[in-house]
């Protein structure tokens, strides 16, 4: 399953494979992330 969700993003260009054999976030990707501002949990910190 996970070999599929990392072809996936490959198939789309979210991430890219380097000449190590490493997969790095593209330019593409980042621009798709979802992000939150607040944590999805509070520990009263």
């Amino acid at each position: 399953m996970i070999s599929e969700v990392v072809k996936f993003l490959n198939d789309i260009r979210w991430i890219k494979q380097d000449v190590n054999g490493e997969y790095k976030i593209t330019t593409k990707g980042k621009n798709n992330m979802i992000t939150r501002q607040e944590p999805l949990v509070n520990l009263g910190r």
